[in-house]
């Protein structure tokens, strides 16, 4: 076993993962290497405004490699160009059309792999079961839904054809083309680049995951009222 660390006041390290080419910059951690497994603790690193904290394991498999990481609360990620560029393609695709943009704050946990030299970025696998908190965010540019504010559960897998997830939403408050609106709640699926919202999640087979909801209304609250 042996064990590296770097810390505030040493030279800064930047990196960009393979898997996910996205520039990283004061990167500080703990790395303890045991045969097959390289553990991380207290890793940290910065992009422009975003800031992500995790913890985890980067193990040996057969033929390639399985990253586990654990987001921990302080991680803020400015979704933008940079970070949506750095996105496997068919996700990358998904936000693209939905014009998301704004922070995230980040927790839950993430698996990547297994990362073989066979696979392009697009091709590896991986599983994800999240709580994001968006903190003020707009979708198409906020010419038609600004201000988003609340929580998104979250969790799914990535496959050739697109991710598969499914998850629920509590949001706090929303603008829709001037219109506010309040007290969003209700389920969603993604199949494959398809998003439903609602009752219509019932048109799918639940992937069972932790964030796998009974299918119902999305309800919200607008000017003191209940719409559904």
């Amino acid at each position: 076993q042996r064990s590296f660390s770097g810390n505030e006041g040493e030279s800064s390290l930047t990196l960009q993962p393979i898997s996910f080419p996205y520039l990283l910059e004061d990167v500080t951690c703990e790395l303890i290497y045991k045969a097959g497994q390289l553990e991380l603790r207290s890793a940290s690193a910065k992009h422009g405004n975003s800031h992500l904290q995790t913890e985890g394991s980067i193990r040996q498999v057969d033929g390639g490699w399985i990253a586990q990481l654990k987001w921990l609360p302080t991680t803020r990620l400015k979704v933008d160009s940079d970070l949506i560029s750095s996105l496997p393609r068919r996700l990358r695709e998904t936000l693209q059309q939905a014009d998301f943009q704004g922070p995230v704050g980040v927790l839950g946990w993430t698996q990547v792999g297994p990362i073989t030299s066979s696979l392009t970025v697009d091709q590896i696998p991986a599983t994800w079961d999240l709580e994001l908190d968006l903190e003020d965010t707009k979708l198409r540019d906020g010419s038609w839904i600004q201000g988003i504010r609340g929580t998104v559960r979250v969790a799914g897998y990535s496959t050739q054809s697109g991710p598969m997830a499914d998850g629920f939403v509590l949001l706090d408050a929303m603008t829709i083309k001037g219109v506010p609106v309040t007290n969003i709640r209700g389920p969603f699926a993604i199949r494959e680049g398809e998003v439903l919202l609602g009752r219509r999640v019932g048109e799918t087979t639940s992937l069972k995951t932790s964030a796998s909801v009974t299918p119902n209304d999305i309800s919200a609250d607008v000017f003191g009222g209940q719409t559904l």
